[in-house]
């Protein structure tokens, strides 16, 4: 395949499904913590603000 024919990243991120994409709710740490079996309210990390 030739690279020169591929598409841009600006002609990319205008094409239908990215724009679909990007309307869609889409909550993706609970989809981990289902995934993973955790509880989304349990912290797996101690932040250094307390």
């Amino acid at each position: 395949k030739n690279p020169a024919e591929r598409a841009d990243l600006k002609f990319l991120t205008t094409h239908a499904f990215v724009k679909r994409s990007e309307a869609e709710d889409v909550d993706f740490a609970g989809w981990v913590c289902q995934t993973m079996g955790l509880d989304p309210s349990t912290p797996t990390k101690v932040s250094p603000d307390g």
